[in-house]
């Protein structure tokens, strides 16, 4: 039977300042009894957005009723609940939005809710626009904070909802209809949050504002190792931190374990070929080289693990692999101090300086790692480190992660599938149809920039039917053993085909692999017109045959499929229906691989007739050990496990720049422009003291030191 007095009596401890869940809540929220950090303002996270709007907002309810029950107001205590509303406004995106025009499915005419930016993806985080709709109102009611008011009045509704009764009882008990609110244009254009160290900035509160996030602290629970890393937006996603949460087959968990490494986040990286996992049982940091050597694969040269390491090679498992070891403090949780914030000044439309500490988030491989972030409103961020190792040959690398491919403006050294290398390189570009970003790299004065990403094709064009095979030669070698991304074009393209050749698993295998239909999609739009031989959509701005050989879908009565025989700026061309349509999609019918290829020999089928095979290899996510050796994380695109397709916001290159000769002391600094296309590039200059030391830099007339 329950017990109400026990019941009541164990949550009037955990709510007393002595209860642990007192302590964590308050402490990821800005409590700073258990953080060193610069004090800031409270609100907070434990680790993700996703979790933070659905089990973790629970902790309300608890406060609510414990107060019902026993008349005690605890809840006013509680900074994570109190300050929900301004720590969601802060974090939101603002060019990732949907106008509501009129009333819809969850929404009344008017509001328009953004998503909010991704420090750990699970996907199921990318949708979040605000805090649980099921709480918003009983928020409101307890602390009687406007910026929650905003979410109770403009974000999702319960009888917009298609089953209005689901929850709507919190409405119908806490709801205040006449309290007012605050919108998230009446809170500064920065703000710093001290219990999970995260410092949001932005150009103003409009939906194409240049967007910023600085991390250096704790998360309890799966935050994972981002500290010193930032991101960036500004009308699209330019610097995310890389790849997300997907799972269920083997190809898929490695690059879940890549997501939560810091290998996947935009910060400094230190290799260290003997790293060891150099963790006492107080969760400190020992002597180098103390604790358990490494794994080459646990080994990129990046910050101590949260998570369990592997004591196999090669294994990635976020749970770790035979007698692992994790970092586990004495503080509420287990919680530890891996990095801070230590210095915040924001001055309204002029700038916001931060300085973050990741020093503890190393081994003693390094002295300190300390970055500066500089943000000129409106577009012009300067981001200077200093990292000091304890070996001057221990190669320090500033990486970043981007969307879209990063040019380097000098000649490449050094070519790889899927890699480029330049040298001395001082300007990188970063161009879409909305930005173009600038990246001017002024320190280390002697540089390497390696770029990572895109796709490489194997093999294009070739006919594959009964009879007719792709023999030896007509298939590229890879440089590692991959998966393979597959496409058919063709009059037949459900059946299977068959790979023959050397791979991860073992020479002269092979691997059948069915075509059920699946499809890799690219786009997806209303047509402006549409003819017997084009169709045209004014909103796009393709390549020049950047489609051909594609088929469209497109929606007439009935749906018409379609090759596309060539395209220009905006327009298909092909036998299509004349007419009017609502909607096309441009596609090609997908297949993986499961076995890890090197070598194609012979590809042959019984039952297919494709006129156009192609096959290629992702390289989005690939990364380097300590020993040099490449590692591919790409999860597989053909959404058998987990629903995953390409998405391009995940990021897809991966910009690593490193001085030419590592010293005990490399400065980095990089100065990062995002403007429209046709804009002014940026004037930057180096300042420079006698000593050749860096002392400062002028970014068009703005002197910054």
């Amino acid at each position: 039977t329950f017990d109400e007095l026990k019941y009541i009596q164990a949550a009037s401890r955990e709510l007393s300042p002595q209860g642990n869940f007192f302590k964590v809540e308050n402490r990821i929220a800005g409590d700073p009894t258990y953080n060193d950090a610069l004090p800031g303002s409270p609100g907070g996270m434990y680790d993700n957005i996703g979790y933070d709007q659905s089990e973790e907002s629970a902790s309300v309810r608890l406060l609510a009723e414990f107060t019902t029950l026993t008349g005690e107001p605890r809840y006013r205590d509680f900074l994570h609940d109190k300050h929900r509303g301004a720590f969601y406004q802060h974090l939101s995106l603002p060019h990732k939005f949907r106008r509501i025009d009129t009333d819809t499915y969850a929404y009344k005419a008017g509001a328009e809710p953004h998503q909010m930016v991704q420090v750990w993806n699970t996907r199921s985080s990318m949708g979040v626009t605000q805090p649980n709709v099921q709480t918003v109102a009983l928020l409101h009611h307890l602390y009687e904070d406007p910026r929650i008011q905003h979410y109770v009045n403009h974000g999702v509704q319960f009888e917009q909802r298609g089953h209005a009764y689901d929850g709507i009882y919190w409405d119908l008990i806490y709801r205040d209809d006449e309290a007012p609110e605050s919108p998230p244009a009446e809170n500064p254009t920065a703000a710093y949050f001290s219990g999970p160290g995260l410092v949001s900035m932005r150009e103003d509160w409009g939906n194409d504002a240049c967007f910023a996030l600085l991390l250096a602290g704790e998360g309890i629970s799966r935050r994972y190792e981002d500290s010193n890393s930032f991101i960036l937006h500004r009308k699209t996603h330019i610097i995310p931190h890389a790849g997300a949460r997907i799972r269920f087959n083997v190809d898929n968990a490695r690059h879940h374990w890549y997501h939560i490494r810091s290998a996947s986040k935009n910060t400094i990286f230190v290799y260290d070929p003997e790293e060891c996992f150099d963790v006492l049982p107080d969760a400190t940091t020992g002597p180098l080289h103390c604790g358990t050597p490494l794994v080459d694969s646990d080994n990129l040269g990046g910050q101590l693990f949260e998570t369990p390491t592997s004591q196999k090679n090669g294994v990635y498992s976020t749970g770790g692999v035979g007698e692992s070891t994790r970092r586990f403090g004495e503080d509420p949780d287990g919680l530890f101090e891996r990095a801070n914030i230590t210095k915040f000044e924001h001055v309204a439309e002029d700038y916001t300086y931060c300085v973050g500490d990741a020093t503890h988030s190393y081994t003693r491989k390094i002295e300190y790692f300390e970055r500066e972030f500089l943000y000129l409103r409106p577009d012009v961020f300067v981001v200077f480190d200093r990292v000091k190792s304890i070996d001057p040959g221990l190669k320090k690398v500033w990486r970043v992660h981007t969307v879209d491919r990063p040019v380097p403006q000098a000649p490449v050294a050094d070519t790889n599938l899927g890699m480029r290398a330049h040298t001395d390189a001082r300007r990188t570009l970063i161009e879409t149809r909305q930005t173009v970003t600038y990246v001017d790299s002024l320190l280390p004065r002697n540089n390497r920039i390696v770029v990572r990403g895109g796709d490489t094709v194997l093999c294009t064009g070739r006919p594959l039917r009964p009879g007719v095979d792709i023999g030896e030669g007509k298939v590229l070698e890879t440089d590692i053993p991959r998966w393979l991304e597959i496409f058919a074009v063709g009059k037949d393209v459900r059946g299977s085909l068959t790979l023959h050749g050397d791979a991860e698993e073992g020479n002269a295998t092979s691997e059948t692999i069915e075509f059920t239909g699946s499809t890799m999609d690219e786009v997806v739009s209303r047509p402006t017109s549409l003819t017997a031989a084009s169709l045209t959509d004014t909103t796009q701005h393709w390549q020049p045959d950047q489609w051909k050989g594609f088929m469209v879908k497109i929606w007439t009565a009935p749906a018409v499929h379609a090759r596309i025989s060539g395209n220009s700026e905006d327009t298909l061309f092909g036998d299509f229906p004349s007419g009017s349509a609502w909607q096309y999609m441009i596609y090609r019918d997908l297949a993986n691989s499961y076995k890890h290829w090197k070598t194609i020999r012979r590809i042959t089928t019984s039952d297919m007739d494709v006129d156009n095979l192609t096959i290629s290899v992702p390289h989005y996510f690939d990364t380097p050990d300590a020993k040099g050796n490449l590692t591919s994380f790409a999860p597989h695109t053909d959404y058998r496990h987990d629903g995953y397709r390409r998405n391009k916001d995940l990021g897809r290159y991966t910009l690593d720049i490193q001085a030419t000769e590592p010293r005990l002391l490399d400065n980095f600094l990089n100065v990062i422009t995002p403007r429209d296309p046709g804009e002014p590039r940026p004037s930057v200059e180096l300042v420079r003291c006698r000593d050749e030391e860096a002392s400062g830099v002028l970014v068009d007339g703005v002197l910054a030191v």
